[in-house]
């Protein structure tokens, strides 16, 4: 999860970085060059971040059913300690 958040970070910092140097260009072609390697950073961060809620919906879902058995173990103990007396 870490690498796909870093990965969207430095993505869209590159983004960013030639957005600023767009300023510089001087010819038409130039300037559709950058703003094509934008939407390709863009692209790339939009990619880190779906792969990263992806992995949270997974540890989401992991949680809640690590969560339902602890639950369950707690029943099976209840269960136990009334059946000993």
């Amino acid at each position: 999860m870490i690498t796909e958040l870093q990965a969207a970070f430095a993505a869209t910092k590159t983004a960013l970085g030639i957005a600023a140097s767009i300023q510089t260009l001087s010819t038409d072609t130039r300037i559709n060059e950058a703003v094509i390697e934008i939407q390709r950073g863009i692209l790339e961060a939009q990619g880190s971040v779906m792969e990263a809620n992806e992995r949270i919906s997974e540890l989401a879902a992991e949680k809640a059913k690590i969560q339902e058995e602890l639950i369950q173990l707690q029943d099976w103990s209840t269960v136990l300690k009334v059946a000993a007396k």
